[in-house]
């Protein structure tokens, strides 16, 4: 059985875009924090399904939000 640990750092960074999210469109936030938790999950099933393609970066992990677009308005 594979854990994932998680920064306390990046949980308060998820946190913090999770409300910005959700005061800009009102359900974005919970998307957001449910797509992050998704991932997290796949990363659970499968700790492998994304191999690491230089130091610190991994191949393959998608958003189904348009994230691209939301953080570079």
């Amino acid at each position: 059985m594979w854990r994932l640990d998680v920064s306390s750092e990046a949980e308060l960074e998820v946190f913090a875009a999770a409300l910005r999210y959700e005061r800009e469109r009102p359900g974005l936030g919970f998307r957001f924090e449910a797509d992050v938790n998704g991932l997290f999950a796949r990363l659970l099933e499968n700790p492998f399904q994304f191999p690491e393609i230089e130091e610190g970066r991994t191949a393959g992990a998608r958003s189904t939000l348009p994230l691209r677009r939301l953080l570079y308005r």
